[in-house]
């Protein structure tokens, strides 16, 4: 589950590398973006949609695929259900290790930059690097918009996205750095863009690491495996969405109405099903 599209990033990583999963993705489009909302209102916010999905799906494993909700809302979650959760954690632990440059870059929303979460991570694993944080909302935004455009893109308004997604990232050019963490979901979305404008910077994301967890989860739980799979069918994928606010759905630039194009971009991918959670 994401507050939109991002966590697709991780969707798509998890169902080629475990053809076998069924899944649900939740796009929670009522609360989007994730992070510019409150802690407070995070936790609530996810509390009571976990709580849906556990009562509906009984799902054996939670992937919460936003850096944002998870930094905020794990614990709680945890406390609460009696689930494995898998939280999205920047790979800045990574990137300090194979910086060339002890100079690497964070690129997340505005949110998770200034979460003291951030903050312990990078005393623990790159005390010896510089940091460049930038926190950015319109790269929220242009992933969703080109999610929903694959293949369709209008030249001006592509001119457009590429003119204003290289000046966000040029303060890594500008310092140096050799290794950028993408602290977003919806930021691997744009990863042919980001290398495209700074190919000598390498872009570090957690999709891999996120795979391996939820395999070794589901490896730990051979039970649920047995369960699910050798039935002789495919896979089932299922979409849930909550509609976005009405000020939200108005406003182009932020986020693309859910439209016809956007239902065949999901059904692209693979999803079966396609349904509004009330």
């Amino acid at each position: 589950m994401d507050s939109g599209s991002g966590g697709l990033s991780i969707w798509r990583a998890l169902t080629a590398s475990m053809p076998e999963l069924n899944t649900v993705y939740l796009a929670d489009f009522n609360h989007y973006p994730y992070g510019e909302q409150s802690e407070a209102a995070l936790i609530a916010r996810l509390r009571h949609l976990v709580g849906r999905c556990i009562e509906d799906w009984q799902p054996k494993i939670v992937v919460i695929a936003c850096n944002t909700a998870s930094t905020v809302v794990l614990d709680a979650l945890r406390a609460q259900f009696p689930l494995p959760f898998v939280g999205v954690v920047p790979a800045i632990k990574v990137a300090a290790l194979a910086s060339q440059q002890h100079c690497i870059g964070l690129l997340a929303t505005p949110g998770t930059i200034r979460r003291s979460y951030i903050d312990r991570l990078i005393e623990e694993f790159a005390p010896h690097c510089r940091v460049v944080r930038v926190g950015s909302s319109e790269l929220v935004h242009m992933a969703e918009r080109q999610i929903r455009s694959e293949g369709n893109h209008n030249r001006q308004s592509l001119n457009e996205d590429t003119a204003l997604l290289s000046s966000i990232i040029e303060p890594f050019r500008a310092a140096g750095c050799d290794q950028v963490v993408l602290g977003c979901t919806h930021f691997p979305l744009l990863k042919a863009a980001f290398q495209n404008a700074l190919p000598d910077i390498n872009w570090v994301d957690s999709t891999a690491a996120i795979c391996r967890r939820v395999a070794t989860l589901w490896s730990d739980h051979g039970k649920f495996k047995s369960a699910e799979a050798g039935q002789g069918e495919p896979a089932s994928h299922l979409l849930l969405f909550t509609e976005p606010k009405p000020a939200a759905t108005t406003d182009q630039q932020r986020i693309a109405v859910l439209d016809d194009r956007w239902t065949a971009a999901m059904l692209g991918m693979g999803f079966r099903k396609i349904e509004r959670l009330d």
